[in-house]
């Protein structure tokens, strides 16, 4: 018995020294700020972002940090997030975390367990990507391969020199991405954890003669350029300008490197000067991003040179910077058509995955390698022939599919999805879907919640808002020339703010389509017909993104005919504000500001009292004919505001929304001051607000708490939108006027729970607790109003912002974009009122001005409604007519409008 205690005891303490042993094999050491691990086999670098930038074997390095925006290895969305919690918790383990994600090292002396967690609502991607001396790996059978791959393994080894990294855990490998890189990707579902593991060591006599079979041994360029490739195509990011990589490595030691662009812009020659590039002696790359105008195609010279001398040089003969597109669907996506055709212009270019080259069929990079014919060739000359600047696309399709074959846990959306990164964040302009031939037979609904899944999982995993074009297409044969079920789904996506509207080929029948007219695919007319199409629909849109469409079409004109809307109820003489809510049923509400009432003289304003606030009750859609009754609260026989002030702080309303049946109202707190506008902000509130159904007088308001902001925003000051499972607030910064996105989850809502408010600090999927901002986060848009309108347009199929471009007479102008997250249009101007022509008034130019303008989508009129205050600081004017003070009605022709009830 007491030998097996000491036994035991002794099995306890070597396994005590065996751990003490293996920790000390690992030693982590801040040098300035990276955290340097180190063992006997490798050593890594973290750096404070917490992205494990280098790994280095021997002397063999793994990762390949700032190649465009690599961090080595990082969380991406949108870009690559910054973990700037990192902690050693342990003597062999540190961890790095943000709002968002998180990452726990743990460090052995030949291996490592990286715990990946996505903390966010949405996915979110983690990439590893490799070094280019990474050029070849063994599967998971043990077969050796060149690299780059793109193959679905959760385990590979991967070969530098004489030494390998096994990694365990990936869902995807997938390359090349700038230049000759190799990507290890982990896919994280909202929430999800999962594990990496990673083990290095030596490479076997026999696995390295594989190896070398496998990769011969190469003279290597003494300079490489890894991007730009031959006829590559960036987007641009403006009308005139775009950015492009920059990168590549050179054998040689310069000490320095410069580089030049020659040929003809949108705008004229380029200048042709040498400019200096990054260079980095460690590595012998380079890698920089440089502003280009908007053009090509270009030629590039880069030169690496020491004391003037030229040691090694490049050229590349075309490159541009214009517009790109993604393909994806089945057949008539891909090169199914009839014949082969090829683009005339010279200025349009396909992108394979690897490379780039002019886009004459068949099209490179399609998942079922069609050879057969395209409308790329055609679409890009359309679009080229429309806005002066190289045209790229990527195809990505595969004939005969259905949607469920493109669902993100199938084959096919990786292979998208690796064109989509490869292109990178905003590097390309939209994705043009065409399919549904395949699913005609399957449910409308059905056909609608997957391609919409489909759709917003491609963003999600992006982490930028992708705008997805979605064709309607279902046409068989001439006996078959559409079927609704799909096309209603199609029409849906659209019609919900999923999809962009893209054109209706089952118009493309007769000797449009192949097999004399028989077919389901398209002869060399039908090629070309619907090429012409796609690039109708997608210019007009990058017309609208760029501002360059003049919006002739875009028209507004008074409407006096409502204005008398607001007159129809004797003992209210006018108020500002002017938001407006559907209630349902023909009832709309009106929340107004600083409101004459109670008249004590029957339509004369001295002698009524100014409440702070008032609501109005519209029965019936159509202002011209509605009837108007007007609320505020009474108290011991007085008027008093219907949000009740508090003390010397009163509440102005800003935005509300109908969420679980009940009103939920953002307000803005305010008192007087001393001074020409007579108030000031300070900070801001809400209401719930029960019993709708009924008229207000029995509305049951409940104040709730409001976690105030150092910032000085008005949290809500316009606009609450509901974006899936959350309410949007457009809130502004009361000097700036910048415009940030405020959200709370819509069941905490309902219960009128606002006290964990999310701000938008830049990307898709980064939206940070209130408690954890340590500065003001990006704006969504700058110069807003503190009051303004957004709402989603049907017939636009944007999102559309309504403003005054200034203060305090200034033209009514809007914003548009394709997400509440942006990218927003400039504002454009596009109504002045009569009250901005100076002189136009007997009250004195400096004593008038024009402010609150919104949009009423839910009214019935010619176009969409808007109201508009007139107003003026002659506060005897003011008392002594009704000529001012209350809302001023127009109707604005937008484009396509249809009448809305």
């Amino acid at each position: 018995m007491a030998l097996r205690s000491i036994s035991g005891m002794a099995i306890v303490v070597i396994w005590a020294f065996a751990l003490l042993q293996a920790r000390a094999d690992v030693v982590i050491r801040e040098e300035r700020s990276p955290l340097k691990v180190t063992s006997t086999q490798y050593e890594v670098q973290i750096a404070p972002d917490g992205c494990l930038t280098n790994l280095r074997i021997g002397d063999q390095e793994f990762l390949a940090p700032g190649v465009s925006i690599s961090r080595g290895t990082y969380f991406f969305a949108g870009g690559p997030l910054q973990l700037n919690t990192v902690e050693q918790v342990a003597d062999n383990v540190v961890t790095a975390s943000n709002e968002t994600a998180a990452i726990r090292y743990e460090f052995g002396e030949k291996e490592m367990t990286w715990e990946l967690t996505n903390k966010s609502d949405s996915s979110l991607v983690f990439f590893l990507v490799l070094s280019r001396d990474v050029q070849s790996a063994f599967s998971q059978a043990g077969v050796a391969v060149a690299l780059p791959i793109n193959e679905q393994w959760t385990k590979v080894v991967v070969v530098a020199g004489d030494a390998q990294l096994s990694i365990n855990g990936c869902d995807k490998l997938w390359g090349p991405w700038q230049g000759p890189h190799q990507i290890c990707q982990v896919s994280l579902d909202p929430k999800e954890e999962k594990s990496l593991k990673l083990s290095v060591g030596k490479v076997s006599s026999e696995r390295l003669s594989q190896v070398f079979a496998l990769v011969p041994k190469l003279t290597e360029a003494k300079l490489q350029l890894y991007s730009p490739q031959e006829h590559q195509v960036f987007q641009r990011t403006s009308v005139s300008e775009g950015t492009i990589l920059l990168s590549g490595h050179t054998t040689t030691n310069p000490d320095s490197i410069r580089v030049r662009f020659k040929g003809k812009s949108v705008d004229g020659k380029l200048p042709g000067k040498w400019q200096s590039v990054e260079w980095i002696p460690e590595t012998r790359s380079f890698s920089a991003m440089m502003h280009l105008p908007a053009g090509g195609w270009y030629s590039l010279e880069i030169e690496a040179l020491k004391q003037g001398e030229v040691l090694a040089a490049e050229k590349i003969k075309a490159l541009g910077v214009g517009e790109v597109f993604v393909g994806a669907g089945q057949s008539n996506s891909t090169n199914s058509g009839e014949f082969r055709t090829q683009q005339k212009t010279g200025m349009v270019a396909s992108f394979s995955g690897t490379a780039w080259q002019i886009a004459d069929d068949p099209q490179p990079g399609v998942a079922d390698k069609s050879q057969g014919g395209s409308f790329w060739p055609a679409f890009g000359d359309a679009m080229y022939e429309r806005f002066g600047v190289p045209i790229g696309v990527a195809a990505t399709g595969y004939g005969g599919t259905s949607v469920n074959q493109w669902q993100p846990d199938g084959d096919l959306f990786p292979w998208m999805m690796t064109r989509i990164y490869q292109l990178g964040p905003l590097g390309f302009r939209a994705l043009l879907w065409h399919q549904g031939e395949s699913d005609v037979e399957m449910h409308s609904e059905e056909y609608y919640e997957k391609l919409r899944h489909v759709i917003l999982s491609s963003r999600a995993q992006a982490g930028w808002y992708i705008p997805w074009f979605v064709a309607q297409a279902s046409y068989h044969n001439p006996e078959k020339p559409s079927f609704d079920t799909v096309r209603n789904a199609q029409a849906k996506l659209w019609q919900q703010g999923i999809a962009l509207e893209g054109p209706d080929t089952d118009t493309l029948i007769g000797d449009r389509r192949d097999l004399g007219g028989a077919g389901i695919h398209f002869s060399p007319k039908g090629l070309f017909e619907h090429g012409q199409i796609w690039a109708d629909l997608v210019g007009n849109y990058v017309d609208e993104i760029l501002g360059t469409v003049t919006r002739s079409e875009l028209s507004a004109t008074a409407w006096p005919e409502a204005d008398v809307l607001f007159h129809r109820d004797p003992n209210w003489l006018g108020g500002d504000d002017a938001y407006s809510l559907d209630l349902g049923d023909g009832r709309v509400a009106w929340f107004f500001g600083d409101s004459f009432v109670a008249p004590t003289v029957p339509g004369e304003r001295r002698g009524t009292t100014m409440v702070r606030n008032s609501i109005g009750i519209q029965s019936g859609y159509d202002p011209t004919s509605a009837k108007f009754k007007a609320y505020w609260q009474e108290f011991e026989g007085k008027p008093r505001s219907f949000i009740a002030d508090e003390a010397e702080e009163f509440f102005w309303p800003g935005g509300s929304l109908v969420v679980d049946g009940k009103i939920i109202m953002l307000l803005m707190r305010a008192r007087n001051a001393n001074k020409k506008m007579a108030f000031e902000t300070t900070g801001w509130g809400a209401v719930l607000i029960d019993n709708i159904k009924r008229p207000p007088d029995q509305w049951q308001i409940r104040k709730l708490d409001c976690p105030q902001n150092r910032f000085d925003v008005l949290v809500g000051s316009a606009t609450l939108i509901k974006d899936s499972e959350h309410l949007v607030a457009f809130s502004v910064a009361s000097e700036s006027h910048d415009v940030y996105l405020v959200r709370w989850r819509l069941v905490d809502v309902a219960e009128g729970d606002l006290s964990s408010p999310e701000w938008w600090t830049g990307s898709t999927s980064d939206w940070v607790a209130q408690d954890k901002l340590v500065e003001l986060p990006e704006p969504v848009f700058e110069s807003g109003q503190t009051e303004f309108t957004v709402h989603f347009s049907r017939e636009m199929n944007r999102y559309v912002q309504v403003q005054f471009s200034g203060f305090p007479l200034t033209p009514i102008a809007l914003r548009t974009a394709p997400s509440l997250t942006g990218p927003w249009t400039a504002l454009e101007e596009f109504y002045s009122p009569e009250e901005t022509i100076p002189g136009s008034s007997k009250i004195d130019d400096s004593e008038r001005m024009l402010y609150a303008a919104k949009a009423h989508p839910e009214l019935a009129s010619e176009g969409l409604a808007l109201t508009y205050c007139s107003n003026t600081y002659d506060i005897n004017h003011l008392f002594d007519g009704l000529d001012l003070y209350f809302p001023r009605f127009l109707q604005v022709d937008l484009p396509e409008t249809k009448e809305k009830k």
